[in-house]
Parts: C-alpha cells; sequence; structure tokens
C-alpha cells in the first residue's frame, strides 16, 4: 500500500485477469492430475486372483485384441516366454491350462508373456482304413492364434487338427488325432525355444 498525501492509504490495485484465473487453473490442474492418477490405477494394478483363486482372467481380452500393460513384453529369441491358453466358449473365453507344456506355465500375472486363443472350427470327417460301410470318424479343427500379452499382436497362426495321413485314411486300429497335444506340440517352439 502506498500512502496518501491526504493521510490515508490508496486502495490495492485490482488484481489482473490472469491472477483472477490462477486459482481456477490450479483447482482444474489438481483435479485433472488425480483423475489421470486414479485411471492410471484403475488400470495397471490388476489382481493376480479372482475371487474363486484362479488366476489369470484379465488374460482373456488378449483374446479380444486388447494388450494387458502389466505383463512382460514379448521379444523373440530363446529363453522361457510363459504363456496362457484360453479356448472360446459359448460365453466368452475360458483358461485352458491343459494346453501349457508342463513346466511352462507362469507364476505371476507380470511374467506372461504369450496368450494362445483357440477357436474350435468344425468336426472334419476322417475317413477310416478298412472300415468301409462304416461312417468316417470326426476329428476337430481348431483355429489357432498365439498374441503378444502386453500389446495383443499376432506372433503366429495356424489352423490344426485335421490333417490327412499319408494313406488317404485312418487306420481303425490306431487311435484318432488328439486335437489337445497337436495343440501343445504347436506351441512348444515359441514359449521354449
Amino acid at each position: 500500500m502506498s500512502a496518501d498525501p491526504a493521510g490515508g492509504s490508496s486502495p490495492p490495485p485490482p488484481p489482473t485477469p490472469l491472477a483472477r484465473a490462477l486459482p481456477i487453473l490450479l483447482a482444474t490442474l489438481c483435479f485433472g492430475v488425480i483423475l489421470a492418477v486414479l485411471a492410471w490405477r484403475a488400470v495397471s494394478q490388476v489382481p493376480d486372483t479372482d475371487e474363486s483363486g484362479q488366476n489369470w482372467p484379465l488374460l482373456a481380452t488378449v483374446c479380444e485384441g486388447r494388450g494387458v500393460l502389466t505383463t512382460t513384453p514379448y521379444e523373440r529369441g530363446p529363453g522361457r516366454h510363459p504363456a496362457l491358453a484360453f479356448r472360446r466358449a459359448a460365453d466368452g473365453w475360458v483358461l485352458a491350462e491343459e494346453l501349457i507344456p508342463p513346466g511352462l506355465a507362469p507364476t505371476t500375472l507380470g511374467e506372461i508373456q504369450l496368450v494362445l486363443c483357440v477357436e474350435t472350427a468344425q468336426a472334419v470327417p476322417l475317413p477310416l482304413c478298412g472300415a468301409e460301410g462304416d461312417p468316417p470318424a470326426t476329428v476337430q479343427q481348431a483355429e489357432v492364434r498365439l498374441l503378444a500379452a502386453s500389446t495383443a499382436a499376432l506372433i503366429a497362426r495356424s489352423t490344426l487338427g485335421a490333417e490327412r495321413p499319408p494313406a488317404g485314411c485312418w487306420p481303425a486300429d490306431q487311435p484318432l488325432p488328439d486335437l489337445d497335444a497337436a495343440i501343445t506340440e504347436w506351441l512348444v517352439p515359441f514359449v521354449n525355444p
């Protein structure tokens, strides 16, 4: 304040437009930062288990094209590349632990690098050798996609389960091809090259 020649003090100068807007700008900035932090925590802090004690329900979203940032990025090359497998069911994607080779299943969400998505495409007739008059056996065929868990990028894809035997028919005295075994065999070079 400055002294007035009449002995009083003069009023302070009026605040500038910036000084009037500063509290509103600071409040808006703080609110935006709080919202950003809350959104980041909601996306990045995913629990490792659901209420049933089963792990990995979030990873099914990778089969729908949405990566999970809390997983480990996949880099081709030697070494272990932990993976999970899901099968498409009527009500969504279902965990298919039986497709992961023994010893190669992940133990935490953060170490997962790959997600295998299996869709049963169709039943394919497979003629049996020496079984004239009998209907052909039927084997399932599956479309498989291997995706990077963190980005949902396609690593590999294939159609498995309906390979024809060299003779053009399957020997009637041998078991039919095992689709799960074929899928696991296809997966091994990617998870443990």
